[in-house]
């Protein structure tokens, strides 16, 4: 349950990570076209009552993704008007803290998906997507761009690396 008096025009929107580690609150403050982005950790008994902010502006469109161990993969704006993909660790949310998994490139980086431990990220250029999967979302993971078309969700054509 969550509620906040002071701002009655902010929706509340909330997630869970598809392996429901993590719970995630989106407020938006009924001014702003962005959402503060706030996580629980549901594995961590300290945190039954509690909820850690990741990005305190309402001014970014911020989403988690999913999460790799304790940390969560965040699709942001913030910073990078075209987007990327961040991991922020909950227990040290601070922005020098964070690592760029996707960073932002030339073209806007439409929307992104975790699945079975890879990235599937939707890349739009020259008003067209163009795919790219990521596998592995450690550190430092290996890209591969689709050599092909996206058609409606779906890739055709071969990957190449």
């Amino acid at each position: 349950m969550y509620e906040n008096p002071k701002m009655p025009l902010g929706f509340r929107i909330a997630g869970a990570t598809e392996d429901e580690r993590f719970l995630s609150l989106y407020l938006t403050d009924g001014k702003s076209d962005g959402n503060r982005l706030q996580v629980r950790d549901l594995t961590d008994p300290k945190q039954a009552k509690t909820w850690t902010t990741l990005i305190a502006s309402y001014e970014f469109n911020n989403t988690v993704i999913g999460n790799v161990g304790g940390e969560v993969l965040v699709h942001t704006n913030y910073k990078a008007p075209r987007y990327r993909v961040v991991r922020i660790d909950p227990k040290k949310p601070q922005e020098a803290n964070w690592h760029d998994v996707l960073p932002e490139s030339p073209n806007k980086l439409e929307s992104v998906s975790q699945v079975g431990g890879r990235l599937i990220a939707d890349y739009l250029n020259n008003a067209r997507l163009a795919g790219e999967g990521v596998f592995g979302v450690g550190p430092v993971p290996a890209r591969r761009a689709a050599a092909g078309n996206w058609h409606g969700q779906r890739l055709w054509g071969p990957a190449h690396g």
